[in-house]
């Protein structure tokens, strides 16, 4: 007998055992624990053969920020089946499951790291997010004269400090996570990391960088920096790791201009589809949606959506005198908007040029066009977490 549930404390050891065997690692009883702990912030969906866990999915609430703005999100993470549980459509039933669990808790979107993209794409999530990673050698680092100084500390002792700097920065961006503090110690920080603090010659603090050192290589996990001299003071840090290695692996933010100011800009970048994401409930998502322009405006949307039948129809979206309603009830609209669930995602979330949904046929937009970008958000959407 086949039952799908979402699963209690005393699956926990059934859950670690099929992520082990999926996904090829041995964890230790101490990280075994560390994992049990953090399963206490998930929601874990499981399909049982009889009493045996088949699969699993792992519900991950979190916030995100949009438009500057702090919004729930469901993230997706750790899906897996037992292979003699394998073909008999379990991935489809969990990612269903998932929609309707994010949909009664308030979660009007979702994001997950596809190992297929246009697998997850059948379930109505879109590419939204490119991860970019540059190579450098420490030689490639000018050298610089700069005042204030940085400093190695440890998490709890700045906290606040790392928090204030990473939600400066990130919202400058979609789709970055609005880190709490479980967020940074299980899903950010680990044991190796190193975080060092830029200070400025007043004293304060101006930017932060996370770092791991290996035998060959230093790795940049992510930076940030508010002015000029910050990030000279990071780079002097990184460009005196010169007698230790010889690479450094840089990930950074999509629009990060940094490499303009190195002696050798000419070096190895790397570009790749990343992160996926999901409009999971269009009234819900409208109601908290950051709109950029207030003035008034009566939007027609008409959405299919295969996997989620409550967002399929049209949805009269209508912004007036600062206030957003959103209803299924036919009215007037100014502008007419038509397409799938992942062209919709990939529009809203300004993943995609309105211009090139146009031009590839995934949406059709009847109105004024200018009106209609003016609504949307124009932050570039982004990600330095993994989940």
């Amino acid at each position: 007998m086949e039952r799908i549930v979402l699963c209690e404390r005393k699956h926990d050891d059934a859950v670690l055992d099929l992520g082990e065997y999926a996904f090829r690692y041995k964890l230790s009883e101490s990280e075994r624990n560390i994992r049990k702990e953090r399963m206490n912030h998930e929601h874990i969906i499981g399909i049982f053969e009889e009493d045996v866990l088949a699969s699993k999915l792992h519900l991950l609430p979190q916030y995100l920020f949009l438009g500057g703005k702090s919004v729930p999100f469901g993230g997706i993470a750790g899906v897996a089946t037992w292979p003699e549980f394998r073909r008999k459509g379990h991935v489809r039933q969990l990612m269903n499951r998932s929609l309707e669990e994010m949909r009664s808790r308030h979660m009007p979107l979702s994001m997950l790291h596809p190992f297929d993209i246009d697998f997850y794409r059948r379930f109505g999530w879109e590419l939204t997010q490119y991860a970019y990673t540059v190579y450098v050698k420490p030689s490639d680092i000018p050298s610089f004269k700069v005042s204030g100084n940085v400093s190695r500390v440890k998490y709890d002792e700045k906290k606040q400090v790392l928090h204030g700097i990473y939600n400066r920065h990130a919202k400058r961006y979609g789709l970055m996570i609005d880190r709490n503090d479980y967020w940074w110690r299980y899903r950010v920080l680990s044991e190796d990391d190193i975080i060092l603090l830029t200070y400025n010659e007043n004293g304060e603090e101006d930017g932060f960088l996370l770092a791991n050192l290996s035998r060959d290589q230093l790795t940049i996990e992510e930076w940030y920096y508010d002015s000029k001299e910050a990030s000279q003071r990071l780079l002097t840090w990184i460009r005196n790791h010169d007698s230790m290695v010889g690479k450094v692996k840089m990930v950074l933010a999509p629009d990060d201009p940094i490499l303009f100011y190195l002696h050798n800009p000419r070096v190895k970048e790397d570009r790749h589809a990343y992160f996926m994401s999901r409009i999971v409930d269009v009234e819900s998502f409208f109601t908290q949606y950051p709109f950029q322009n207030l003035a008034g405006v009566t939007v027609q949307l008409v959405v299919t959506d295969d996997a989620a039948e409550w967002n399929n129809g049209s949805w009269f979206l209508s912004v007036q005198n600062e206030e957003i309603s959103i209803t299924n009830e036919s009215k007037e609209a100014d502008i007419h908007v038509k397409g799938d669930i992942q062209s919709l995602t990939a529009l809203w979330l300004n993943a995609q040029r309105v211009e090139d949904l146009l031009f590839f046929e995934r949406i059709q937009i009847e109105g004024d066009l200018k009106q209609l970008k003016s609504l949307i958000v124009k932050e570039t959407p982004a990600l330095l977490d993994f989940f």
